[in-house]
């Protein structure tokens, strides 16, 4: 039995490394040297003081998403970027494409950080690659995989999720200073690294940098 299970972790690891996702550094425009920043943050909206330094191109079959972003904030940082925005794909009527996960583009750009604006009292819930039933307050919901739901909470107004399982969890969040806070929801996985996730359903608080990232290439929800 013990080799089975050795047999069958391997196998799975495998597929992740041969089917894992590369970013590749495709224009470079600009270099800023001194750029110090640690964030990497989403442009809802690209200002005129935000100087674009190159192009992220993303091909592969989506694995990992907290890989990929360890990928793109190093292919970033490289020509001193602090700030993206995703390039979408055109339809043949003009509009834009949604994000195919595996294969999209981002501008890279270095924004003046006072520009930067990320605190307006948000709460992101976000799926991972597996579909969810979680309670939010009072309301079940349906969080396919791939999605996240977004809610403006008010000065001192607090939100509980729950996974609703057994070895589930329950978070409280209270909204006390305006912050944009990100929540991924989660269940049993074997990561490439070899991370093993035992909970039937998991609450984890995500860096703003990376929760970003997920809300900027994942369809938002509406209850």
């Amino acid at each position: 039995m013990g080799n089975k299970i050795i047999f069958a972790l391997t196998f799975v690891f495998s597929i992740l490394t041969i089917k894992a996702q590369e970013v590749y550094l495709r224009k470079i425009y600009n270099i800023e040297k001194e750029q110090k920043d640690k964030f990497l943050y989403s442009l809802e909206k690209v200002g005129e003081n935000s100087k674009i330094l190159g192009e992220l191109e993303v091909i592969g079959n989506p694995t990992d998403t907290q890989e990929l972003f360890k990928k793109i904030y190093n292919k970033a940082k490289e020509i001193g970027a602090n700030t993206y925005s995703i390039k979408r794909f055109e339809n043949v009527d003009g509009g834009y494409q949604e994000v195919d996960l595996s294969h999209f583009k981002l501008n890279l750009y270095n924004t003046p950080t006072e520009e930067i604006s990320q605190n307006n009292g948000m709460i992101y819930i976000v799926s991972d690659s597996k579909s969810h039933q979680i309670r939010i307050n009072n309301d079940n919901v349906t969080l396919q995989e791939n999605t996240y739901f977004g809610k403006k909470l008010l000065p001192s107004e607090s939100i509980t999720i729950s996974t609703k399982k057994l070895l589930g969890s329950t978070i409280r969040y209270t909204n006390s200073n305006q912050e944009n806070v990100y929540f991924q929801i989660s269940g049993f996985s074997i990561k490439a690294n070899g991370v093993i996730n035992l909970k039937s359903g998991d609450v984890t608080k995500l860096d703003t940098s990376y929760g970003q990232f997920l809300v900027s290439i994942f369809q938002p929800i509406q209850l």
